[in-house]
């Protein structure tokens, strides 16, 4: 004979099994944090580098990298632009623009 079993109780135990996870939501799905890379995240957000730029007459910042480098140089340095700090998350890459000779990128905030 099958037991009987309360769908309350089924919640309640899937709860208890969860609810002290810890991660973030990637694209629909929960990515459990870490706990042996606690630490590593931890000294990599310390070492990053705040990096104020100055705004040009035309009204465009350039960035300390090549257009092809933002991605990379933002997991290291976080930009002040016009007061506002901007980090990874706020993917700059997707509003920066190459400058013409090649060089270094460039954006309007």
């Amino acid at each position: 004979m099958i037991p009987k079993v309360k769908i309350e109780d089924c919640i309640q135990a899937a709860y208890k099994e969860i609810s002290d996870r810890k991660g973030k939501m990637e694209n629909g799905t929960f990515i459990k944090e870490d706990p042996s890379n606690i630490e590593t995240v931890a000294e990599e957000v310390k070492q990053k580098q705040l990096v104020e730029l100055e705004q040009h007459l035309n009204g465009y910042y350039n960035l300390p990298c090549k257009f092809s480098e933002i991605v990379e140089y933002m997991k290291t340095h976080d930009l002040k632009m016009d007061g506002k700090v901007y980090t990874e998350e706020d993917k700059l890459h997707l509003v920066a623009r190459p400058s013409r000779n090649g060089g270094c990128a460039y954006m309007y905030v």
